[in-house]
Order: structure tokens, then C-alpha cells, then sequence
């Protein structure tokens, strides 16, 4: 990993990206004819988790791009 703060903000980004994907991974099992409904209760389940998930790291983005001001550079 860099020592700047870019990467930090970097791998944040790809947290959020991760969560979308997977969000996405669920729907399409959700989406399936052949899920059974036991299955779809617990996708749905998963999917309301991610979106919380979601939620508290979009909330936290202006903490985090505020944090990176004071990344020490020099190392």
C-alpha cells in the first residue's frame, strides 16, 4: 500500500464498490425462478444488511476525506 492519503481514500472507495457488488450478486440470486422462498427471505435479509452497511460508510465519507488532511505524508 502507498503511504499517502490518496490510498486511503482509495481503499475506502473500494469498500463501498465492494458492498455494491455484492449487493448486485444478491439480487440476481434473489431474481432467480428457481430460489426457493426460504431462499429469498434470506437474501432479502443480506441485502437489507448491505444497506446499512452502505449507509454508515457513505455517512462516514466526509470524516474520512476530513481524516486524510492530517495523513502524515512523510512516510
Amino acid at each position: 500500500m502507498k503511504n499517502d492519503h490518496l490510498s486511503f481514500i482509495y481503499i475506502y472507495k473500494k469498500a463501498i464498490d465492494e458492498v455494491d457488488q455484492q449487493k448486485e450478486e444478491l439480487w440476481k440470486i434473489f431474481e432467480k425462478p428457481k430460489t426457493t422462498q426460504t431462499r429469498k427471505i434470506k437474501t432479502i435479509r443480506e441485502l437489507h444488511k448491505l444497506t446499512i452497511t452502505s449507509t454508515l460508510l457513505l455517512k462516514d465519507l466526509p470524516f474520512v476525506t476530513n481524516l486524510t488532511k492530517y495523513y502524515n505524508k512523510d512516510f
